[in-house]
C-alpha cells in the first residue's frame, strides 16, 4: 500500500502494484486538514494526524475508523517495531502518551526532564526513549513502567534518539551539533533493575 495526501483534508490509499485507489481517509465533520501520517510497521494500522493535534488511528484491513486519540496535543509519534505500542508527545509538554494498541488503552508518562523532542523504541519494543528539550534521554522500561537510565546527552535540544538494530547502541542527535553513541542496557539489565542504572558517556 502506498499513502498520498491528495488535499489538505484527506490522504488516498493506493495498491500500488496493481495501480488502483483503495480508499480515501476523510474526516467528515468538521473538517480537518492533515498535517501527518503513517503505517504501523505490521501494517494493520494507519494514523493521521490533525491540525488540532489529535491522531485517528484506522484498521487497514476494511479501513474502518478505530481510535481518536484526543488527550494530547501531539506532535510527535512512534510505533514500537511490533506494532503493540504508540507513543506520542508535543515538544511544549514534559509529558508521553502511551497507547497500548491491542486493548486500546492509553496512559501517559512523564518525560523524566524537560518538553519532549524525539521518540524512539528499542528493536524488542521493551524500551522507550524520550528526548528532552533540556539536553536528557530518559529510558523506560515499558513493562515495569519505571524509567531506568538518564543520559545527560547533549546541552540543550535532542533532536533524534535511534536504536541500533540489535538494540545494543543507542545513537542521538542534539541542537549542539553532535551525533553520539551510547551503550545501551541490555534485556537482562532492564528487567532485573529495580532502581535506575548507572549513566555511561557517550562517544562522539
Amino acid at each position: 500500500m502506498l499513502a498520498i495526501q491528495s488535499d489538505t483534508n484527506a490522504v488516498a490509499i493506493w495498491n500500488w502494484v496493481e495501480g488502483r485507489q483503495i480508499k480515501i481517509l476523510r474526516e467528515e465533520v468538521p473538517p480537518k486538514r492533515i498535517v501527518s501520517y503513517s503505517f504501523s510497521p505490521n501494517g494493520r494500522t494507519f494514523l493521521t494526524r490533525y491540525e488540532d493535534q489529535t491522531m485517528r488511528l484506522w484498521e487497514t484491513a476494511g479501513w474502518i475508523q478505530r481510535d481518536l486519540l484526543t488527550a494530547g496535543p501531539y506532535e510527535l509519534h512512534a510505533f514500537s517495531l511490533d506494532s503493540r505500542w504508540l507513543a506520542a508527545g508535543h515538544r511544549g509538554f514534559a509529558k508521553v502518551s502511551l497507547w497500548d494498541m491491542p486493548s486500546h488503552t492509553l496512559e501517559e508518562l512523564p518525560s523524566g526532564s524537560g518538553p519532549v523532542d524525539c521518540l524512539a523504541f528499542s528493536p524488542e519494543g521493551r524500551t522507550l526513549a524520550v528526548g528532552t528539550r533540556d539536553g536528557w534521554v530518559n529510558l523506560w522500561h515499558l513493562p515495569s513502567r519505571q524509567e531506568i537510565i538518564s543520559l545527560k546527552a547533549h546541552r540543550s535540544h535532542v533532536w533524534r534518539a535511534v536504536f541500533s538494530p540489535d538494540g545494543r547502541i543507542l545513537a542521538t542527535a542534539g541542537s549542539d551539533g553532535t551525533l553520539r553513541l551510547w551503550p545501551a542496557p541490555t534485556l537482562a539489565e532492564t528487567d532485573a533493575s529495580t532502581g535506575r542504572l548507572e549513566a555511561q558517556e557517550g562517544r562522539r
